[in-house]
């Protein structure tokens, strides 16, 4: 008798291994189809959602499903007039118009606000989705003298949700975390050595990358720490290859070969939206993609001791100021 079960994910496997087909829309509706997905999300009335990056792509269409499933939804982006404009079409989308928060993630002064903002607001926040991310075409030093892509997308993450506190500690059945990161980050190992690139030349790409592999090892760090709390399920989010603004500005020769198959903003926020909506587990510490979890490691020489995850963590809480 054949086993379905075990037949589907050999195929799964063999489509995670060919990446141009598995990273774009045809390996999401291949796999949709095959395992047979239902909604990415319940019922969420009374849980409490924050999405930074909101204003467009990923993050709009990840606060456009968490507003549709009843959440209450915080957006927050970095423009006043767009976050404002973001706010005003998702209420016209979904008939529930989010909260506006004004915060770039990249300053850490703006996101201990933030997080100032969020404690007064609500008793308890039931998930935060870090979806905040530029590349920066230049290398340019924050006002807390790290580099600009480190600090929107590692250092400003990390404090949001260490500052948090108690607002993600134990209720209901725990809050998510979500770090939304890329399939970049397969390219790169950890470097320590030199986050903000004072001694080697800076490029955009390698930057972006490298911040969304140390994303990935946080990822990890949190869960081994129990952090916040045992009860919360901190994960990472590969959304595949996705047809957003981002991609399409920074990366305009990929988006022009590759558009007639990019996936979808929706369908690259769908495995984000499953992932903090608590519809099915997740193990905390895992990259899931495509609602599965996923190796962190595909080329030699870039997996990540666990010396190295530790020293990660402590110098991101020593940028934050948190030690």
């Amino acid at each position: 008798m054949i086993d379905f079960g075990t037949a589907r994910s050999a195929v799964d496997s063999a489509l995670e291994a060919a990446i141009p087909v598995s990273f774009s829309a045809v390996g999401h509706r291949l796999r949709r189809s095959m395992w047979r997905w239902g909604p990415a999300t319940g019922d969420l009335s009374g849980r409490v959602m924050v999405v930074t990056g909101a204003t467009s792509g990923l993050g709009y269409e990840t606060a456009a499903e968490l507003l549709a499933a009843g959440a209450e939804v915080d957006i927050v982006g970095r423009d006043r007039g767009r976050t404002a404009a973001a706010a005003a079409r998702l209420a016209v989308a979904t008939g529930s118009a989010p909260a506006v928060r004004i915060a770039d993630m990249g300053d850490l002064d703006a996101v201990r606000e933030l997080a100032d903002e969020l404690v007064a607001a609500h008793g308890h926040i039931d998930g935060v989705i870090h979806n905040a991310g530029a590349v920066n075409e230049s290398r340019r030093l924050t006002t807390d003298g790290i580099e600009a892509t480190w600090a929107t997308m590692v250092a400003g993450p990390h404090l949001l949700t260490r500052t948090l506190g108690d607002r993600l500690a134990d209720h209901l059945e725990g809050a998510r975390i979500v770090w939304v990161t890329s399939g970049g980050m397969y390219a790169q190992r950890l470097h320590l050595d030199d986050t903000d690139f004072s001694n080697g030349d800076y490029s955009p790409m390698v930057a972006y990358s490298r911040a969304k592999r140390a994303q990935v090892d946080l990822v990890a760090e949190y869960a081994r720490r129990l952090l916040p709390s045992p009860s919360t399920a901190v994960v990472a989010v590969h959304p595949g290859w996705a047809d957003t603004p981002g991609v399409e500005t920074s990366l305009p020769t990929f988006h022009t070969l590759l558009g007639p198959v990019l996936r979808t903003a929706a369908e690259g926020a769908d495995s984000t939206v499953w992932a903090v909506a608590g519809t099915d587990p997740v193990e905390s510490g895992r990259l899931y993609f495509d609602r599965r979890a996923r190796t962190v490691s595909r080329l030699p020489r870039t997996a990540t001791s666990a010396v190295d995850r530790s020293a990660l963590w402590d110098l991101v809480e020593g940028q934050c100021g948190l030690v």
